[in-house]
């Protein structure tokens, strides 16, 4: 009975091994996935903010040449 039983302990640790394993690889793939959707999140909030910085300029050019000709 003590060698069933360290046959049944040893596929139960093995068991727990793999899932662990799998576990590890899993939040491995998450957080690669969330830095990536992180990152792409990052790339449009500045390309937006970029966008706006330069219609701002374009807005203040106008202004400065109007301003420029009616003094």
């Amino acid at each position: 009975m003590d060698n069933k039983m360290m046959i049944i302990l040893e596929d139960i640790k093995s068991l727990v091994k793999v899932n662990i394993e799998g576990q590890k690889a899993f939040e491995e793939r998450f957080e690669t996935r969330l830095s990536n959707i992180e990152n792409e999140m990052w790339s449009d909030l500045i390309a937006r903010e970029y966008g706006r910085m330069r219609m701002d300029i374009e807005l203040l050019k106008e202004e400065v040449s109007f301003l420029s000709q009616n003094a």
